[in-house]
C-alpha cells in the first residue's frame, strides 16, 4: 500500500535535511522519563515501547532501559560536547549535531537492554550458547559478545510488529550518514516497518522506493 499524502511518521531528519518544527505539528508528545531525566516521546511511539518491552520482557526475559528519547536542540548540542570531549573533534562524524538529530522528532529512542535470569535460562535450553559463555556475562551493558548479538537480534525481530525498525544498521552509512547503532529504535508504524525490514532497507531507501513507485504509476 502506497501513501496518497506523506505520513509526518516517516519524516527524515540526518545531515541533509534538519528539523523542522512543522515535522512535528502532526504529533501528540507526551512527558517521559529517560536516563537524563524528563523528556518527552510521541504518542503511538510510547505506546511501541511500552508493548514492545512487556513483549520482550514476558517472552525473553529481555528488560529494557530508555536512555534517550525526545531531546531539544539545547540538549543535542549537550550530548555533542559530551562526545567530544570524549573522543575529540571526530565526534561530530557520529554524533548528529543540533538539528541533525531525529531525537527532535519524538519518535525515536535509545534503548539499552539487559538479560534477565529468565533469558539466560532460556539461552541454555535452546543450546544456542555454551554454558560458559551465558553464565559469564552479567547484566553490564558492556560486556557485549554474542549475548547481546542474540538480544539485538530479537528486539529488531520483534520491534517491527509493534511498529518501528533499528534505524542505523550496518552497512547503510552511505545512506543515513551514520555507523550502525543497533540500539537506536525509530517508530514508523506497523506496515512500514514489516516491508523495511522485509526488503532490508533504511529509511532513506524506503523514501526512495516510494517515490520510485508513485513516479511509475502517476
Amino acid at each position: 500500500t502506497f501513501m496518497t499524502e506523506f505520513d509526518p511518521y516517516l519524516a527524515i531528519v540526518n545531515k541533509q535535511n534538519p528539523f523542522k518544527l512543522s515535522m512535528i505539528t502532526p504529533f501528540k508528545m507526551v512527558e517521559v522519563n529517560d536516563a537524563d531525566g524528563k523528556t518527552f516521546m510521541e504518542e503511538k511511539t510510547l505506546e511501541c515501547l511500552v508493548k514492545l518491552r512487556r513483549y520482550l520482557e514476558e517472552n525473553y526475559g529481555i528488560s529494557l532501559l530508555l536512555t534517550s528519547a525526545g531531546r531539544s536542540l539545547k540538549r543535542q548540542q549537550e550530548v555533542l560536547d559530551q562526545q567530544i570531549a570524549l573522543r575529540g573533534e571526530e565526534a561530530k562524524e557520529t554524533t548528529a549535531l543540533p538539528g541533525e538529530s531525529e531525537h527532535h522528532l519524538g519518535t525515536a529512542m535509545d534503548i539499552q537492554p539487559y538479560p534477565t535470569k529468565r533469558l539466560k535460562a532460556h539461552l541454555l535450553l535452546k543450546k544456542a550458547l555454551p554454558e560458559k559463555v551465558v553464565n559469564r556475562l552479567g547484566p553490564s551493558y558492556e560486556q557485549r559478545g554474542k549475548m547481546y548479538d542474540i538480544i539485538h537480534k530479537v528486539i529488531k525481530e520483534n520491534s517491527k510488529e509493534f511498529g518501528a525498525i533499528v534505524r542505523y544498521e550496518a552497512g547503510k552509512q552511505g545512506k543515513t550518514g551514520y555507523p550502525a547503532e543497533r540500539w537506536h529504535i525509530r517508530y514508523v508504524g506497523p506496515e512500514h516497518a514489516a516491508i523495511i525490514n522485509e526488503n532490508n532497507m533504511c529509511l532513506e531507501e524506503y523514501l526512495e522506493h516510494i517515490k520510485e513507485h508513485q513516479a511509475n504509476f502517476a
